[in-house]
Formats: C-alpha cells, sequence, structure tokens
C-alpha cells in the first residue's frame, strides 16, 4: 500500500484532464480514476479525491460520486 500512496501522492504535482465517454456512466469516479490512471491505485486516487485534488466541472470531487 506505501508504494500505492507514495505514487499518488507524486501524480498530484501533474495536471491530468479526462472526459469522460458515455460508456462510464454511473460509475465510481474513484474507480474510474483508477481505470485512467493505473499508476495510481485506490488508496491513490482516494489520497487525491481526499485532498480535494480531484475536480469535476471545475467542483471538488467525492470519491463515490457517480459520474454523468
Amino acid at each position: 500500500m506505501a508504494n500505492e500512496n507514495s505514487e499518488g501522492k507524486a501524480a498530484a504535482t501533474a495536471l491530468y484532464t479526462h472526459e469522460v465517454p458515455d460508456t462510464a456512466a454511473g460509475e465510481r469516479l474513484d474507480k474510474f480514476l483508477v481505470q485512467q490512471r493505473p499508476e495510481l491505485g485506490r488508496q491513490g486516487a482516494r489520497w487525491l479525491t481526499e485532498q480535494g485534488l480531484v475536480r469535476v466541472n471545475g467542483a471538488r470531487a467525492v470519491k463515490a460520486r457517480p459520474l454523468r
């Protein structure tokens, strides 16, 4: 777990933008993040979200937020 978390923290220094395809509608944000950026791992995606570093349409996102 330590590797996943430290990788997630390192990835926080970069800016990534992802467009959500229609096929991902209803999927949880945290799962989508891991699919798009596998190097984050679940812990890294959680850390980024908890730190307020994940935005959806400019607003801070919640990890369990369903995508639309």
